[in-house]
């Protein structure tokens, strides 16, 4: 039996990330993406800051939606390389936009890239699962996180800014995803 790539690239990220955290001191300093550190010409933070985590209840946390995210990935049939391309490439858009919008801000961790590819399953999930469903359905997941903080207690309405850092990542994805197969060139055929 083989093992499918969508989850041997979940596992490397994951393998990544453990390395970063528990064997790099100061790999937060070192690797996160602040568009003020980016700018001076630390162009490695684009790709590093997916890879480094701020608490281990962090890197926890993106572990389990790694896996919830690629068992998706498996059901709904995207590639292992389309997985690590919209990983990576929501990741760069938005770390690019805030470089410029928002330079103090330092981002960490792999969630703009793991709502990423749930906004591309919600369009590539809709074979399975009507969009006007699956959409809403993974888009929700962005804020889930935000009201059980809330409501639990151990949140306030400072983690707003996160959470809307990660429904971008979520649109970015449905974009990137969805944009290119709408305006793909339809095959005409004469009558």
């Amino acid at each position: 039996m083989r093992i499918k790539s969508v989850f041997l690239i979940s596992f490397g990220i994951v393998l990544v990330s453990l390395f970063i955290f528990f064997l790099i001191p100061g790999a937060l300093e070192i690797f996160s993406f602040s568009g003020k550190t980016f700018l001076s010409g630390e162009f490695w933070r684009l790709i590093t800051f997916s890879f480094v985590h701020i608490t281990t209840l962090h890197l926890i946390e993106n572990i389990v939606a790694i896996a919830l995210v690629s068992f998706l990935a498996y059901e709904f049939g995207l590639a292992g390389r389309s997985f690590v391309v919209f990983f990576i490439a929501v990741s760069f858009v938005i770390a690019l936009a805030d470089a410029f919008m928002f330079p103090l801000l330092v981002i960490a961790g792999a969630s703009l890239g793991i709502y990423g590819v749930l906004g591309v399953l919600s369009i590539k999930g809709s074979n399975f699962v009507p969009k006007v469903y699956l959409i809403p359905l993974l888009g929700a997941s962005v804020f889930l996180k935000y009201l059980l903080t809330l409501f639990t207690g151990s949140g306030s309405y400072s983690d707003l800014p996160q959470t809307l850092f990660h429904f971008s990542g979520f649109v970015t994805g449905l974009f990137l995803f969805y944009i290119p197969r709408k305006f793909k060139k339809r095959k005409y055929v004469l009558k």
